[in-house]
């Protein structure tokens, strides 16, 4: 009975370790959310937002282990800057590669995940190209094992380019008779968000 025991621990063991090598390959993800727009500030002069609204797009993995996936996100978002008195269309791309790290088994794995890469900001079709860097939460949940379903949450810090930070004019505390002294236009990083849910096609 012992040796019984033993033996059917073991295949439930190697069941399991089998289940989790046999992970497809790869994974494709494409999805659509809602774009959470941060701020695009002059501290002395205005303070405008990016507009909420539709985000959509696509990630593709490869499963290295059970746990460690790296992926590829391309996402894009039209999009504007806020007061509505002064509108400024703008698409903003992020072209991102990272990695996720996933938790539970195959069936349902919660992650988490950290990309760097560029988010591209168009502001009138004159893109600015600025490194980004993205931390994300999720998880997937497989009907069968070549297809599911994927919720994703994630934030997004840009880091703003000579262009964007050209240098503007303002009169010194006390009024406009003081001194002109030279402000930044925007901040030194641009922050963004986005919650998307999509399908996850593996093979």
């Amino acid at each position: 009975m012992r040796l019984l025991l033993a033996l059917g621990g073991l295949l439930g063991l190697s069941a399991s370790g089998l289940a989790q090598a046999s992970l497809p390959a790869i994974e494709i993800s494409p999805f659509a959310g809602y774009f959470i727009g941060g701020t695009f500030d002059n501290p002395s002069v205005f303070s405008q937002k990016f507009s909420d609204g539709l985000t959509y797009g696509a990630r593709i993995g490869w499963n290295v282990t059970p746990r460690i996936e790296p992926e590829f996100e391309w996402s894009r978002t039209q999009t504007e800057l806020t007061p509505a008195a002064n509108l400024v269309p703008l698409t903003l791309d992020y072209y991102l590669g990272g990695a996720s790290y996933n938790f539970g088994d195959p069936t349902t794995r919660p992650y988490v995940s950290m990309d760097v890469g560029v988010g591209q900001f168009a502001f009138f079709g004159d893109p600015h190209n600025l490194f980004t860097a993205s931390l994300g939460v999720g998880i997937k949940h497989f009907l069968t094992p070549n297809f599911g379903v994927r919720l994703d949450a994630r934030g997004y810090a840009s880091a703003t380019d000579d262009a964007l930070k050209s240098v503007c004019t303002t009169f010194a505390p006390g009024g406009s008779g003081g001194p002109v002294e030279p402000t930044s236009c925007v901040r030194s990083w641009l922050f963004n968000a986005g919650v998307t849910g999509g399908l996850v096609i593996a093979f």
